[in-house]
C-alpha cells in the first residue's frame, strides 16, 4: 500500500513497530497518538531489526519504524532498495511537538551515500531523544562510570548530529540528567 506522508491518513496500514516495551514501539505509539489516530486504526506488529527489515522488503508490512543509528548495518540495504523509500512526515513540526522527547530533524540529501545521492532529497523525520536513567540506589561511582562510557560511545559526529551533542544535560521531557553528565 502507498504510505501517505501524513500519519493521520494511516488507518488500515500494517506497521513493523517493535515488541512491547521497545523504543521502536514507544515511538510508534507516540506517532500514532500524535496523528490523532485511534490505537486500533493501524496494526502494530512486534517486529524489530532484521525481522522488520525482512517484512518490509517482503511486503508483509506497509512501513517499518526504526529507532537506530543511521550506520546500523541492517539499514544500508533498505536505503539502497529501489522498491523502498524514506518517508518524509507531514506536518513534521506538529507531529514532533505532540510527541514527548521528540524533535524534528532533516536527513540531508546525500547523507547516507554521495553518489548516487541517498537520500535523493532532504527527508524530514522525527528524532527520538534517548534518556540514560538509573535507580536511585545506584552507587555514585558506577553512575559516574556509566555516564563517562555513554559520553565516549555517543559523543561522535554523524550525518544528523554534531560532535559532542550527546549525551547532553539539556532539559527536556522527563527527569533532569545527573550532575555527572554536566561536566
Amino acid at each position: 500500500a502507498e504510505v501517505p506522508r501524513n500519519p493521520g491518513a494511516w488507518s488500515g496500514l500494517v506497521l513493523a513497530a517493535g515488541p512491547e516495551g521497545s523504543g521502536a514501539r514507544a515511538a510508534t505509539e507516540a506517532l500514532v497518538a500524535a496523528a490523532e489516530l485511534p490505537p486500533d486504526a493501524v496494526e502494530l506488529r512486534p517486529l524489530a531489526g532484521e525481522d522488520a527489515a525482512r517484512a518490509l522488503v517482503a511486503g508483509e508490512v506497509d512501513a517499518a519504524l526504526f529507532v537506530l543509528k543511521l550506520s546500523t548495518p541492517i539499514l544500508g540495504p533498505l536505503f539502497r532498495n529501489p522498491d523502498l523509500r524514506l518517508l518524509t512526515l507531514d506536518p513534521l513540526q506538529v507531529l514532533a511537538r505532540r510527541m514527548p522527547g521528540a524533535a524534528p530533524i532533516t536527513l540531508p540529501m546525500g547523507a547516507i551515500q554521495l553518489s548516487p545521492p541517498l537520500p535523493p532529497a532532504d527527508v524530514g523525520m522525527v528524532s527520538m531523544v534517548a534518556r540514560l536513567v538509573a535507580q536511585d540506589d545506584l552507587h555514585p561511582a558506577l553512575e559516574d562510570r556509566l555516564v563517562l562510557a555513554a559520553m565516549h560511545m555517543h559523543s561522535g559526529r554523524d550525518a544528523l548530529t554534531e560532535r559532542g551533542r550527546f549525551p547532553s544535560a539539556e532539559p527536556g521531557d522527563g527527569p533532569p540528567m545527573s550532575r555527572y553528565a554536566e561536566g
